[in-house]
């Protein structure tokens, strides 16, 4: 099969799955309706302008639609419903749920979300703002914001989104040391009548940031133009690291009781583990089966306390996508937390994860959880809160389940 009939493949697979609904809860309801891990891919976005509603760094499962010249639908096949990549314009795409900010409000609100700075695409060329909250919407938990951000004078518009992405049959790019998939406008290819150009009505960039987000780059443009762009997001999507915040005190069932991890917001970056641990107020681990970090990050010492300081250690995974290893001071956090958050956590509270308790070996037993956006198994050891994570489309079950088990090993020892 050629490069051309992959991606028309792929594309008509994405079209075919285009009929969601706008409405919230409708969004959280079919996101039960999860696939394997490993069928993961099967199940994505309509091309172009799918969004996932993002807890600000955090991840949250299901899809909603937005239309590049009108409201999201209301129901399947509804008023609103994408057209396969329609170029944006910077109207409203959730209708009656979308709220106009400008962009400051948007960088203070989500500071965690890369931001260009080129020629055709920066804070003062931002036509519209629009996001989707807690303050548009009551039924969306407070702290979770979906944005759309567009830039008229390019026809650029940039969503922040909270799912994986399947690189399978799309050209692939390195931005800032991230391997982001493409979708070029035109594509040219050899046919059975011969040579062929397929064209498409935009061109789209998908970068994924951190464990569970992905920032999409879309317009009627080259896609040499949203790569050029793409090189000037800040913060650099290549910094970007899960926080490896705690769970909750008093965890609550419901759908977002496994879903409280947030974005590193004040890491710097450290040249070794050791250099790293000087700052630490416990002793880190690195597994040597793991490899060497490809990247060091530690919470900034000059603006948080020992007690609260996280080390992150990123690893280039096997699929050649990013995975991360969290470590920090445990303070409230113990195994009975982490065993009560498992057993409330099922469908008829509404949790939108799969989690579990799991042994790690070495006595320990952790928490395992799994969704269509993350993989993610945290344990408590020694005083030592420990969170191992990555996206779902590229770090499996069993790839979770190694590294966990390599660093508990490695923390026992």
């Amino acid at each position: 099969m050629s490069e051309m009939q992959i991606l028309e493949e792929r594309l008509g697979a994405w079209a075919a799955g285009a009929d969601d609904s706008g409405d919230w809860k409708d969004v959280l309801r079919r996101a039960d309706d999860r696939p394997s891990t490993r069928n993961y891919s099967r199940r994505r976005l309509a091309l172009a302008f799918a969004v996932v509603v993002v807890a600000v760094g955090s991840s949250l499962a299901g899809v909603f639609l937005v239309h590049g010249t009108g409201p999201a639908p209301t129901g399947p096949g509804g008023p609103g419903a994408p057209s396969l990549g329609s170029p944006p314009d910077g109207s409203n795409p959730w209708g009656e749920h979308g709220r106009q900010i400008t962009i400051d409000e948007l960088r203070a609100e989500a500071p965690s979300v890369p931001l260009p700075d080129s020629p055709p695409a920066n804070d003062s060329n931002v036509g519209t703002v629009w996001v989707w909250d807690h303050t548009s919407d009551a039924t969306v938990p407070e702290g979770h914001v979906a944005a759309a951000v567009f830039y008229p004078a390019s026809g650029i518009q940039l969503l922040w989104t909270a799912t994986g992405f399947d690189y399978t049959g799309f050209p692939s790019q390195m931005i800032d040391g991230v391997r982001a998939g493409l979708i070029p406008r035109e594509q040219t290819g050899i046919g059975p009548t011969g040579m062929r150009v397929t064209r498409w009505p935009v061109s789209t960039l998908h970068l994924p940031v951190g464990a569970g987000a992905v920032l999409q780059l879309g317009g009627d443009v080259p896609e040499s133009l949203l790569i050029d762009v793409a090189h000037t997001l800040r913060p650099s999507p290549g910094d970007a690291s899960p926080a490896g915040d705690l769970p909750p005190e008093n965890p609550q069932p419901g759908p977002y009781l496994t879903l409280w991890d947030t974005l590193l917001t004040d890491g710097v970056a450290a040249g070794s583990v050791q250099e790293a641990a000087d700052s630490l107020a416990f002793r880190p681990v690195a597994p040597p089966s793991l490899g060497d970090p490809s990247a060091i990050r530690v919470t900034n010492p000059a603006q948080t306390s020992a007690s609260d300081r996280v080390l992150s250690l990123r690893y280039e995974g096997a699929a050649g996508s990013p995975f991360w290893v969290l470590e920090r001071p445990s303070l409230a956090t113990n195994t009975s937390l982490l065993s009560a958050i498992a057993s409330g956590c099922d469908r008829e509270t509404g949790c939108k994860s799969t989690a579990s308790m799991i042994d790690l070996g070495h006595g320990v037993l952790a928490l395992s959880m799994e969704n269509d956006v993350t993989n993610r198994i945290v344990w408590v050891e020694n005083g030592v809160y420990y969170d191992v994570a990555g996206a779902a489309s590229t770090f499996f079950a069993a790839d979770a389940l190694s590294a966990a088990k390599a660093v508990a090993a490695a923390a026992a020892g």
